[in-house]
């Protein structure tokens, strides 16, 4: 993996600075919370693509603390052609108290857009429902088997393809 990081790091303009200050932090959390569960090739993803997104400006990371410990991250993708919401997360203890909807209003104003892209795996539907009504998204485009077999991927906004990876 640390040779395609570099290859990929190489797309983007050179800065005198390290991955952000918690970006191994959040890594560690969504992997111990089970979202690379529900995105094969988690690892690949997000070390190939969120960490240099990092440095180069096209990906942003927010989170929200409680105690120390991270209880909700938002990872969002600008480019000149989408605006993506990628991951929304917020621990089982914390869910419920407006945390995702901060995270989400934070990534939403960075973006430029109350309309993002955003995909969720058919096990989150029920869990992601009033946010969705909050946001007042239009019906989504279900797409079968886009990232697991057999799973079925929601999306809001535009279409799954390529390039909203």
């Amino acid at each position: 993996m640390t040779g395609e990081i570099g290859f990929r790091l190489a797309l983007c303009p050179p800065r005198n600075q390290l991955e952000p200050a918690g970006a191994q932090e959040v890594h560690a959390v969504l992997e111990a919370a089970g979202v690379s569960g529900l995105y094969p090739d988690f690892d690949t993803w997000y070390l190939g693509r969120v960490a240099p997104g990092l440095r180069c400006g096209e990906r942003r990371i927010f989170t929200r603390r409680q105690d120390g410990d991270v209880i909700g991250i938002a990872i969002a993708k600008l480019t000149a052609t989408e605006r993506k919401l990628c991951t929304l997360w917020v621990a089982p203890q914390a869910r419920g108290r407006g945390v995702a909807t901060e995270l989400a209003r934070d990534a939403f104003a960075w973006l430029g857009t109350a309309r993002p892209f955003f995909t969720v795996p058919q096990e989150c539907v029920e869990d992601f429902a009033g946010l969705l009504r909050s946001w007042s998204f239009p019906g989504p485009i279900a797409y079968a088997d886009a990232y697991r077999p057999a799973a079925v991927e929601y999306a809001f906004n535009g279409r799954l393809g390529a390039v909203n990876h």
